[in-house]
């Protein structure tokens, strides 16, 4: 296990789909790409404000980030080139207030953000061009591809009613809309690996699980503190997930049930990651520290 103490609230974690680099970002006003096989630092990418989320491409090439506090800008970086200057910069056009989630498509082509804002964007990842821009009711809290490559989503209700939507990424119409309840807000959202599938962490302190198409879930099951994060394992068959209280608990696809658990940091787990063949997990934490784990 490699663990990274950088002294600072870690706010979010991404890693290359070989498991080779990880990236970090937090209170420390940098982002950080480490490479695990040699356990060191390859560089850092410098922010004028402490960072609140991260991505990094599937082949490692691309590192994207937003920083805490108004202005929606996102720098995109050129990961071989040493230079602190970004390959490019999204501007506020589209996102004015803090953008607060980030992520790559599994085949590196789009960037889709969310932010403050009732807003949704994806950019195609090599021009920054926006490709499409969805209009919520409230804030998304989450966002994600699925790793097919055909449908965006979105979280919403980190502070009330709760809501996914999932969009056609082709066409950008929408496919489907859940409502999660009153209670239910989205914290935390993520696809299964084969996409026909895909989970949520709600406020409620409860974690589902749905088939693509249903708006019922085939699973609902209880969770001890609040879920802050979540993966789906390499084979799809156990959900990963990041707690308040510092575990990272996993959780069968058959029913929920609790598989195991462990004290992963001190405090709030933050944000988990998982390589394409997924056998590392990559957690961040308010404690300071980032944890990379084999968990196969």
């Amino acid at each position: 296990m490699l663990s990274i103490k950088t002294g600072h609230p870690v706010n979010g974690v991404d890693i290359s789909a070989d498991g080779r680099l990880i990236l970090l970002g937090g209170r420390d006003k940098q982002m950080q790409l480490w490479d695990v096989e040699t356990q060191a630092a390859v560089r850092a990418f410098p922010f004028s404000n402490p960072v609140q989320a991260v991505a990094l491409s599937p082949n490692g090439e691309l590192a994207a980030g937003s920083k805490i506090y108004r202005g929606g800008f996102i720098p995109v970086w050129q990961v071989q080139n040493g230079t602190d200057a970004p390959l490019y910069q999204i501007d506020d056009t589209h996102h004015i207030d803090l953008v607060s989630c980030l992520a790559f498509s599994t085949d590196g082509r789009f960037l889709i953000s969310g932010g403050h804002e009732p807003e949704v964007c994806v950019w195609e990842a090599n021009s920054s061009n926006l490709r499409h821009k969805w209009e919520g009711y409230t804030p998304p809290s989450a966002v994600t591809f699925s790793p097919n490559g055909r449908y965006a989503a979105a979280g919403y209700g980190g502070s009330g009613n709760g809501r996914i939507i999932i969009w056609m990424l082709k066409t950008g119409k929408e496919k489907s809309d859940i409502n999660t309840g009153k209670r239910g807000g989205v914290r935390c959202l993520a696809f299964a690996p084969d996409s026909k599938h895909f989970a949520a962490g709600c406020r409620d302190l409860t974690l589902r699980f749905w088939r693509m198409g249903r708006k019922t879930p085939l699973i609902q099951t209880t969770l001890g503190r609040a879920p802050r994060a979540l993966v789906f394992s390499g084979d799809g068959s156990q959900m990963f997930v990041g707690l308040a209280n510092g575990m990272i608990a996993v959780h069968n696809v058959v029913d929920g049930t609790a598989v195991s658990e462990w004290k992963a940091h001190y405090t709030t787990v933050t944000s988990l990651a998982i390589s394409a063949n997924g056998t590392r997990l990559i957690s961040g934490s308010e404690d300071g520290t980032a944890k990379v784990w084999q968990v196969k």
